[in-house]
């Protein structure tokens, strides 16, 4: 697809948004591994030729998807839903969900079971999510490949730990 043509776009725009996320969508699963997103950073630098003409988006959000239900289950059960920087925090504390720090994908996970209607029903639910501390490490890998920036993905998911990684970059 020409929309994808970033050694051509790079000649005639000011600047390339390279979106690097929604690596997983149908299936639960990481965000936006660091290994990928640094494999798209690469692929795109080497392409154009020009890091200072690209930006590297990031994500500030996760998917909650559903792992399977056991009981007595409606055929409705709630399907993937969002989650953000914003809203991570309160889901964790509802559900009582521990959050487990992923090293190789620099990404946060938890999972937990979500009782339906009278209790007869319990769907288990699998999160994953790109917090500030995900963040932080897409901003020095932008840095390190010579990225004109980064772009966050998108305002209003974030809260005030992003902002507070993003001025110690400015910094």
């Amino acid at each position: 697809y020409w929309v994808y043509d970033h050694a051509r776009l790079v000649e005639i725009v000011d600047r390339v948004r390279i979106m690097a996320y929604d690596f997983s969508t149908a299936t639960p699963g990481p965000i936006a591994p660091v290994d990928w997103v640094r494999q798209v950073v690469d692929s795109a630098v080497a392409v154009t030729g020009r890091p200072h003409r690209l930006v590297l988006g990031i994500p500030l959000y996760g998917y909650n998807w559903p792992g399977g239900s056991r009981g007595d289950c409606p055929a409705d059960l709630e399907g993937r839903t969002g989650v953000t920087a914003r809203s991570i925090d309160e889901l964790l504390t509802r559900r009582n969900a521990a959050p487990v720090w992923n090293e190789t994908t620099g990404e946060w996970a938890a999972v937990y079971d979500l009782p339906v209607g009278s209790g007869d029903c319990i769907q288990a639910r699998r999160v994953h999510w790109v917090d500030a501390t995900g963040a932080a490490l897409r901003i020095d890998l932008a840095r390190q490949a010579g990225l004109d920036g980064v772009a966050l993905w998108a305002l209003g998911y974030d809260d005030d730990r992003v902002w507070d990684v993003v001025d110690a970059v400015a910094r």
